[in-house]
């Protein structure tokens, strides 16, 4: 009998002790006190491990449940209290002030230093040409068939203050050899008995931009490169007025009135500048004293495809240190005479002379020159990635001299032009540029000491220029150009010229 009970023992000892506990704890909340367990009849001797395990684990299971069920209340509070700290964190992010952070400081200029916090950019270049000069002067000097060649070179020094695309101040020195007495012909003999060449200082500047765009208003003092608008498209700038390699000495401010990148790419700038040529002191000299100097005001219309410039140009006392003194009773000069300072050896010619007093002092025919100069560039650029986005441009230069003589007052140019190639990957071939230029320029179209020394080699002349040039690589470019012309004095003198030139640079 005994046997057939224990499944039942064990299946009512659990149930029973559940019921129990369920009673117990509904009981308690009433008025009566509990009621006390039944008293469950003790098991047989090999019934008693059963039971004691049986309610060891309904314990066990009761524990497990209500461990589990303070898990998840704390569990759930830990949820709570995260999701309150987000919320005020939210809040006080919808209540702070923003901050905006501070501008990331701008790359490194390539191959710049930096010299008590300032970043200074070196850089150099040489040129070395040879030089091939054919002309007859049958009128001047009676000779033809006058052949000079060698070889010529060209060194340059400079070193640049600040970032130019960023700083409010930037500035900027260069030596070069040459520039005495000519300041457009740099180049000297290569080899001159082991001599040292002598060097000058052909550029020292600054430039002051206030405003945050630093192209707007900038204010150029000292003796800067030229800011004149000569050209944009490929590298050829006209030189009827300006030669490449004069950098003129004075103050220039540049502003750009309007800049609307969408209407085709409009740009309105006024460019204002004095500068001054050559000062003479009045101490113990008779002739012609004070400061030559060069009042101008330009203003350029650039467009997407079209570019239009009008300068005025005022030349004052061009007759400067012009000395032609009498002659005393005894037919002893007072003082030797002297020529208008442009009018120095070495200087380019052109200009129209005149003799001057008793002595033959060699000036200009007026001391003012007052020249009106509109210059148009017309160029088309090709969206080819494998040409380099090549560009075709025609360049027209024109100049009036007021003050001049009616037929010596006119002068103007043409050149045509174009810029092929690129350094990108894709290009076939690294930048090249090439051009054929013409012009016709009478003697006082403007002043001959600054005009192009190599095309007509001041004023008074006409002809064809030719050239081209290669960059190899990105600093290393040879050139060779060819002029033709008839010059000075009367366009009576047949000039040519070759040039074959190699530039370095770094």
């Amino acid at each position: 009998m005994r046997t057939h009970h224990r499944p039942l023992l064990r299946r009512i000892l659990p149930l029973g002790f559940l019921l129990i506990t369920g009673y117990s704890a509904t009981a308690s909340a009433q008025i009566p006190p509990p009621l006390p367990p039944p008293t469950v009849p003790p098991a047989p001797p090999s019934s008693d491990a059963p039971v004691i395990a049986a309610t060891t684990d309904a314990d066990r299971r009761v524990a497990d449940m209500d461990a589990r069920l303070r898990a998840l209340a704390a569990s759930n509070e830990d949820l709570q209290r995260q999701v309150e700290i987000i919320r005020q964190q939210e809040a006080a992010r919808a209540q702070a002030p923003v901050i905006v952070a501070e501008p990331a400081a701008p790359p490194p200029v390539p191959g710049a230093v930096t010299v008590l916090g300032l970043p200074l950019k070196f850089s150099g270049a040489l040129t070395l040409r040879y030089d091939y000069w054919h002309n007859s002067d049958l009128t001047d000097t009676l000779t033809k068939n006058t052949v000079n060649n060698g070889l010529r070179q060209r060194i340059r020094f400079g070193v640049e203050l600040a970032d130019p695309k960023t700083a409010m101040v930037i500035g900027g020195l260069r030596l070069s050899t040459g520039e005495n007495p000519n300041p457009t012909v740099p180049f000297i003999a290569l080899g001159d008995s082991f001599r040292s060449s002598a060097f000058n200082l052909d550029q020292a500047w600054i430039a002051v931009r206030p405003l945050n765009d630093r192209s707007r208003v900038s204010l150029i003092l000292g003796r800067m490169p030229n800011p004149t608008w000569r050209g944009t498209a490929g590298t050829l700038r006209t030189e009827m007025i300006w030669d490449d390699d004069v950098n003129p000495a004075g103050a220039a401010l540049k502003v750009k009135i309007l800049d609307l990148p969408d209407f085709q790419n409009l740009v309105l700038e006024n460019l204002v500048a004095y500068y001054q040529v050559q000062e003479t002191q009045d101490l113990r000299f008779v002739g012609l004293t004070g400061r030559t100097g060069l009042f101008m005001d330009q203003i350029k219309l650039a467009t997407h495809f079209v570019t239009g410039a009008l300068a005025f140009y005022d030349w004052e006392n061009l007759n400067n240190g012009l000395s032609s003194p009498g002659i005393d009773v005894g037919a002893v000069s007072v003082q030797p005479p002297s020529n208008a300072s442009l009018f120095a050896t070495g200087l380019n010619n052109g200009n129209s002379r005149f003799a001057y007093g008793p002595q033959n002092a060699i000036g200009f025919s007026k001391d003012a020159f007052r020249v009106l100069n509109p210059t148009l560039q017309v160029h088309l650029p090709f969206k080819s990635i494998k040409w380099g986005m090549p560009d075709v441009y025609l360049l027209g230069d024109y100049a009036y001299n007021f003050t001049a003589r009616s037929d010596h007052r006119h002068g103007a140019g043409l050149t045509l032009g174009t810029r092929i190639g690129d350094y990108e990957t894709q290009s076939y071939l690294n930048p090249l540029n090439a051009w054929v230029t013409y012009r016709h320029v009478k003697s006082d179209v403007t002043v001959a000491a600054f005009a192009d020394s190599d095309l007509g080699a001041g004023t008074d002349y006409k002809g064809v220029e030719a050239g081209v040039s290669y960059r190899v690589i990105k600093h290393l470019m040879p050139a060779i150009s060819y002029f033709d012309y008839y010059g000075f004095p009367l366009m009576t003198n047949h000039a040519q010229r070759l040039f074959l030139d190699v530039t370095g640079e770094f």
